[in-house]
C-alpha cells in the first residue's frame, strides 16, 4: 500500500514537473519569438502606415537578422521606385492641366461666339451646342485635376475656424433650386453647431460635391436628408435600390454606372479633402437610403 502511494506521489510529481517544463518552454519560446520577429512587425507597421501620395516615407531599422535587412532594403527600393513614378505622373497631370487651361478657354469662347451668330442654321446650332457641352465637361475635368494636384502638393495649408452648419446653409441656397428640378425634397436636422479647423474653400468644395452627388444620383420625387449631430455630418438620399461598390466609390475616375455623365472625380475629391484634415468619410446603404458620413 505504501509503495503504491509512493509511486502515485512520484507520478504526480513528475507530471507537475513536466507541466512546469512545458509552461516554461512555452513562455520562453513566446518571448524569444516576439524578440526575434520584432523587426518584422516594425517593418509591417511602417508599410501599413505608408501612403504614396504623402511625402513621408517609411524608415526601416537595421536588424541582427540578415533576412529582415534584405527585406527592408528590397521594400525601400520598391517604395522609392514607385514614389518616383507617382511623382512623375502627378507632375505630368499637373503640367497637362495647366497647359490645357488656355486652349479650353479659347475654344469655349469661340464656340459661344458661333452659337450667338444669327447666320448659323438650326442643325449647326445643335452641333455647336453638343460640342459646347463636351468642352464644358472637359473644362470641369481639367479644373478637378488641377484641384487634386494642388491638394497633393499641400497648397491649401491655410486653416481657420468656421461653422459647418453655416457652410451647408449657404450651399443649400444654390442646390435647393437644382433639387426642385427633379422634385427632390431636402430635409435638415441640425442638432448642434459643428465648428472645425480647416481650409474653408476646400470644405465648401467637399460639401458641394456631396450635395451634388445626392441630387445627381437621386430619383424623381426623391428626398435628401442632411443631419448634424455631435461631430458628424450625414447626407443621405434615395436612389437606386442597392448598395454602391465601396471598393470603387472613392477612387478617381470610378463610376457606379459607366454610362452616366461626369468624370468620376467628385467623391475622390471628397475623400482627398477629408484625408487631408484627418476627417473620416464613409458610405453605407440602409433602409433604401445611400448615406455618406463625414466624421470631423
Amino acid at each position: 500500500m505504501e509503495s503504491e502511494d509512493l509511486i502515485l506521489s512520484i507520478a504526480i510529481l513528475f507530471t507537475f514537473i513536466i507541466i512546469l517544463l512545458f509552461l516554461g518552454l512555452f513562455f520562453i519560446n513566446k518571448r524569444l519569438s516576439k524578440k526575434l520577429w520584432q523587426p518584422f512587425y516594425q517593418t509591417l507597421r511602417q508599410i501599413e502606415n505608408f501612403e504614396i501620395d504623402r511625402q513621408q516615407k517609411p524608415v526601416f531599422h537595421n536588424s541582427d537578422v540578415e533576412e529582415f535587412n534584405r527585406l527592408n532594403n528590397s521594400l525601400k527600393k520598391l517604395i522609392e521606385k514607385n514614389s518616383q513614378i507617382y511623382d512623375s505622373q502627378r507632375e505630368f497631370v499637373e503640367n497637362a492641366a495647366h497647359e490645357l487651361q488656355t486652349p479650353i478657354a479659347v475654344l469655349k469662347a469661340k464656340i459661344d461666339t458661333f452659337i450667338q451668330d444669327s447666320d448659323i442654321t438650326p442643325k449647326q446650332a445643335e452641333i455647336l451646342t453638343a460640342i459646347n457641352h463636351s468642352v464644358s465637361r472637359l473644362h470641369r475635368l481639367n479644373k478637378n485635376l488641377l484641384l487634386l494636384s494642388k491638394i497633393d502638393k499641400n497648397q491649401f495649408d491655410k486653416k481657420e475656424s468656421f461653422s459647418i452648419n453655416a457652410l451647408i446653409e449657404n450651399q443649400l441656397q444654390f442646390f435647393t433650386e437644382q433639387a426642385k428640378q427633379k422634385n427632390i425634397t431636402i430635409h435638415t436636422d441640425f442638432q448642434n453647431d459643428i465648428r472645425i479647423n480647416g481650409h474653408k474653400g476646400l470644405t465648401e468644395i467637399m460639401l458641394s460635391n456631396l450635395l451634388l452627388n445626392a441630387i445627381k444620383h437621386n430619383i424623381e420625387k426623391g428626398e435628401i436628408n442632411i443631419s448634424i449631430s455631435e461631430q458628424a455630418l450625414v447626407i443621405s438620399n434615395t436612389g437606386i435600390d442597392n448598395a454602391l461598390p465601396k471598393d470603387k466609390l472613392f477612387k478617381r475616375f470610378s463610376k457606379s454606372n459607366p454610362s452616366e455623365k461626369g468624370a468620376g472625380l467628385g467623391l475622390a475629391i471628397v475623400k482627398k479633402i477629408a484625408d487631408t484634415y484627418g476627417w473620416t468619410v464613409s458610405y453605407r446603404f440602409k433602409d433604401g437610403l445611400h448615406r455618406f458620413s463625414v466624421q470631423f
